[in-house]
């Protein structure tokens, strides 16, 4: 009887401790048991490398956790459901950011801008448009460009317009706005430079004692993914004296900036030119609609292909284009005979840079290569678009392709941002 009885108090025991160990795994990620949170949801391209339970940061700090990771509405990239510490504020400002380490591994990040001080000089009104002209001058070191937005409480009234060395040799740069026509700068506004540690830096006018904007419960954010950085930033002041000794290399500069400049279709609508970026973004809505057509029981799958041909064709020339652009600059760079260790070290870079777009434009071309040999039986997943539907290994190599492309172009765009920036405009004419 005794024994009876001590096998069901050990088997209820047991039973206990299999359950209790099954909720610590459960759970373990789910701090609410023990501290209030609230929602953010963060809007990526790809949800490759987030699950459940992967700690979300702020400038490095752990904020919180990800609940869960689902397709987006509208089909284009996926939401990450985080849940953030109530005792937290995240800046409205912030960017999120997902970032890939040099072992893979990815980083959940909101990143706050820092801001660096300026000074209004001058401003009128331009004649031609009527909108506000602005000059400011900013310290060294703004990675400011034009095209940069321009913001008056959160929105956009404009945008950079110059960016150029001060006149006499004089430390600082000097930086000029273009507002829209019936902007407002209030009264006894500040003028401050923004640039998180990954994304677009933008000027933004601001009271003194204007507070600060957190992001809600409930609110969306949208992020971007960024890849490893070619460029670690214990080499950045040993570029910036190399690159002080180039001459005579601004139109060139100015072509990769032009390549690389992060753009979309709509501004190329308002005006632009098309850019690497461009190309991307049209190579992937092609993919796109193609998946989309696919699971069509009919459709017009001989214009789709051509399509699709034609943005990959495009996608691969701008590619190629930036890197022949990129070799002249690091070409040069080799040319200069009297700058050892330094220039050394960049043209290290360089031709590092070069290497991946050529590895890059080379994925490209396959890519082509597999478009043009598209014959029959699109949807039986014989062609390469057709796989994208069959395949989900194919979809998710495209993708990773298309991630790395972006990378890849921010990369070479920060380089040249550096060169012009900070080296061959200071020196140029001197």
């Amino acid at each position: 009887m005794n024994d009876r009885k001590n096998v069901i108090v050990g088997l209820f025991v047991l039973g206990g401790a299999i359950l209790l160990g099954t909720m610590i795994v459960r759970f373990k990620a789910v701090p609410i048991i023990f501290r209030s949170v609230y929602t953010v949801k963060g809007h990526l391209p790809s949800a490759r490398g987030i699950r459940e339970g992967k700690r979300v940061h702020m400038d490095g700090i752990d904020i919180g956790y990800v609940l869960d990771v689902a397709s987006s509405p509208d089909g284009l990239g996926v939401l990450v459901d985080m849940r953030i510490n109530s005792d937290v504020k995240i800046p409205n400002e912030a960017v999120f950011i997902a970032r890939q380490s040099t072992v893979g591994d990815l980083y959940l990040d909101f990143q706050t801008p820092a801001a660096i001080q300026g000074t209004v000089t001058e401003s009128g009104t331009d004649a031609a448009s009527g909108g506000v002209l602005v000059q400011c001058t900013f310290p060294d070191g703004v990675l400011l460009r034009p095209g940069n937005p321009v913001r008056i409480a959160g929105k956009q009234v404009g945008s950079v317009l110059t960016v150029a060395p001060r006149e006499n040799g004089q430390p600082g740069i000097r930086i000029g706005l273009r507002l829209h026509a019936g902007t407002v700068i209030p009264d006894k506004a500040e003028v401050v430079a923004k640039k998180p540690g990954a994304g677009e830096a933008w000027v933004q006018f601001q009271q003194p004692d204007q507070p600060s904007a957190y992001l809600p419960d409930k609110a969306e954010v949208k992020g971007r993914i960024k890849g490893p950085e070619l460029l670690p930033e214990d080499m950045m002041a040993d570029f910036r004296e190399a690159m002080g000794k180039f001459g005579q290399l601004d139109a060139i500069l100015n072509n990769v900036q032009e390549l690389t400049e992060p753009r979309t279709l709509k501004d190329v609508e308002a005006g632009k030119p098309r850019n690497l970026f461009t190309a991307l973004e049209q190579f992937e809505r092609t993919a796109k609609t193609a998946q989309d057509q696919l699971q069509k029981p009919t459709g017009d799958f001989g214009g789709l292909i051509a399509d699709a041909r034609k943005a990959a064709q495009t996608l691969q020339k701008a590619m190629e284009q930036a890197g022949k652009t990129l070799e002249t600059v690091n070409d040069a760079g080799k040319t200069i005979q009297q700058s050892g260790k330094q220039v050394n070290a960049l043209v290290t870079k360089g031709d590092a840079f070069i290497a991946k777009l050529g590895k890059d434009i080379d994925e490209a071309r396959k890519l082509v290569e597999n478009l043009n040999g598209l014959v029959t039986d699109v949807r039986g997943g014989k062609g390469t678009f057709g796989k994208l539907v069959a395949d989900d290994e194919l979809h998710r190599a495209l993708v990773t392709l298309i991630e790395n492309l972006r990378a890849t172009a921010d990369n070479i765009n920060r380089l040249a941002v550096m060169w012009r920036q900070e080296g061959v405009l200071s020196k140029e004419g001197k």
